[in-house]
């Protein structure tokens, strides 16, 4: 580092580690609903994507996993769902005049 840099940077108040995770748990703690384990939601909302007028849905065939993955891979299928992420489709989406309507 050149003779400037080092200038600049002993201003910075120096901080122990102590200093930083105490500061740190106060951040997790003020905001605990932002860093909480539990996935958020959002109620009463309704997205409404806009397509071009000349365009169709189409089928893309799902990838394989790989059959060493598929306990894992439904494990948390199942987590999701139990969790109300996930939720089976009970209805096909509506094409609308170039609109996919997604309650």
């Amino acid at each position: 580092m050149g003779k400037k840099s080092k200038q600049k940077y002993k201003d910075v108040e120096k901080e122990t580690v102590e200093q930083i995770n105490s500061r740190l748990d106060n951040l997790l703690d003020k905001y605990s609903a932002l860093f909480s384990k539990d996935m958020g939601k959002i109620k009463g909302l309704q997205a409404n994507l806009k397509l071009k007028k000349d365009v169709q849905p189409f089928y893309i065939k799902a990838r394989k996993v790989p059959h060493a993955l598929l306990p894992k891979v439904d494990a948390e299928l199942l987590r999701l769902e139990t969790e109300g992420i996930l939720a089976e489709l009970l209805a096909r989406p509506r094409f609308d005049n170039a609109n996919l309507k997604i309650f």
